[in-house]
């Protein structure tokens, strides 16, 4: 058998037969099992199957190859030994030189300490930068809250899109003039994306004596006017940079200490030209100190301010109509005014109401027909609020919404939204054409702004610790 890794034949077995009756046995050391072994070999060779044969007999053929190969081969060298099986079941010996066990080269030991080395940091640096997100996290008071929805693309009329956690009280809520980013106005200002959370703005300016701020977006977005104490600054909307500030003019000693107690609302001209603010002494109760109602309007690009003294005196509220062309006033003595912002003289006036109710807030429809009076009755024990809705043309009562703050219109004035005072963490939303509750948003904190977005889908509210984003109404 000249290679011990081909299947056994008949001539193989005859040529060991040979070898094994002419061999010396005190060669081999095994003569009474060889002698068996020829027995065995004879009975295959008789068999007229000799595959049946060879088939049954396996075992005791691998036992005798093995025998009589251990007989010429040193013990050493059988540790190599390996038997295999091919697919027709024939016995296979490979035989292996003993492998040399060698121990590791010094460049060997040094890449794998290298390796380690390099595991070692990647595992410091995933558990280190984990440690630092969650503590971060922590600590940062604007992490969102994730929500089931699709985000800007659910549909579904009050499903919330997004929240934005905040750790101050929110005063006031812009949408861009795209419907994409908020603004939000508490004791500090910043913008966010409405639907995200991402690209955090937050602005170089902050109220004075824990007042709140107040700040108004040019039409074209570029451009954010805020007021402080003696100026207006102008901002660059994408980057917080200041760009221009506008200064105010000299109040008397009693109204200055005053005036350093509020923020007056901002007015954009709609072609972002001009910017119109109305300075007041707003705690001049019952005459007790001169009010000072100056109408103050300033170019935008060569700060140029000019001055109108308004005919309507003790105000307790201001707002621009949306087409810029009207200022309605709002006195103690319940008077509505419609003032022209071109000379500051009353075109229209209105009795509203009658104190002890006092008027607190002025909202107007987005096409300057109705204006929205928000009134409270300011003695116990009726302590009350309701929302009146006044057709500005005829002077005359559209509706009363009891229990109604913080009124707001949806762009097309199809929808008004406000805040009920049975509950003041809901917002409450009826149809104009027919007075009907069409859908009512709870939200999780107290609300103090609603605000639609242009594009009409949807509203922002917030307050006490979060701004909520959700579909509105269509």
């Amino acid at each position: 058998m000249a290679d011990p890794r081909q299947p056994f034949n008949s001539d193989d077995v005859e040529q060991q037969v040979d070898q094994l009756s002419t061999s010396d046995h005190t060669t081999y050391h095994t003569a009474n099992t060889d002698q068996h072994f020829l027995h065995d070999l004879r009975r295959v060779l008789a068999s007229e199957d000799v595959s049946t044969q060879m088939q049954q007999d396996k075992t005791s053929l691998q036992q005798a190859l093995t025998r009589i190969k251990a007989a010429s081969t040193p013990a050493s060298a059988m540790r190599g030994h390996l038997y295999t099986r091919d697919d027709t079941g024939i016995i296979f010996m490979d035989l292996r030189s003993p492998q040399k066990v060698l121990p590791p080269s010094k460049p060997g030991m040094f890449r794998r300490a290298l390796s380690t080395l390099a595991v070692a940091i990647i595992v410091l640096t995933i558990v280190g930068g984990s440690v630092f997100f969650f503590a971060q996290s922590a600590q940062n008071p604007r992490a969102h809250q994730p929500s089931s929805s699709t985000g800007a693309a659910a549909t579904k009329p009050g499903t919330i899109v997004y929240r934005q956690i905040e750790n101050d009280l929110i005063g006031d809520l812009q949408w861009t003039h795209g419907s994409k980013r908020l603004f939000s106005t508490a004791a500090q200002l910043s913008s966010w994306d409405a639907f995200t959370g991402a690209h955090v703005i937050k602005y170089p300016v902050i109220a004075k004596n824990s007042g709140l701020l107040s700040s108004r977006l040019s039409p074209d977005n570029q451009m954010l006017a805020v007021w402080q104490v003696k100026q207006i600054v102008l901002l660059d909307a994408s980057t917080g940079h200041q760009l221009k500030s506008l200064t105010a003019p000299s109040l008397p000693a009693g109204d200055k200490a005053l005036a350093d107690h509020y923020s007056p609302e901002l007015h954009w001209s709609p072609d972002g030209k001009f910017l119109s603010t109305v300075l007041q002494s707003p705690f001049s109760v019952k005459n007790t100190l001169k009010s000072t109602n100056i109408l103050l309007t300033y170019n935008v690009a060569t700060g140029e301010r000019h001055e109108t003294r308004l005919s309507q005196t003790d105000l307790t509220g201001i707002s621009w109509s949306p087409d810029g062309k009207y200022i309605a006033a709002d006195n103690f003595t319940g008077t509505l005014s419609i003032l022209d912002v071109t000379n500051g003289h009353s075109i229209k006036t209105f009795q509203v109401n009658q104190p002890p109710i006092t008027t607190i807030k002025l909202n107007w429809s987005s096409d300057s027909k109705l204006l929205a009076t928000t009134d409270y009755q300011t003695e116990a024990p009726s302590r009350t609020v309701s929302t009146t809705i006044w057709n500005v043309a005829t002077a005359t009562k559209v509706m009363t919404y009891k229990g109604a703050s913080q009124l707001t219109w949806s762009p097309d004035n199809r929808y008004i939204a406000f805040i009920p005072d049975n509950n003041i963490s809901d917002v409450r939303v009826v149809d104009t054409a027919n007075n009907r509750e069409v859908m009512t948003y709870h939200q999780k904190s107290h609300i103090r702004s609603i605000v639609w977005s242009p594009d009409g889908k949807h509203v922002a509210s917030g307050g006490d610790g979060s701004v909520d984003i959700w579909v509105a109404p269509y």
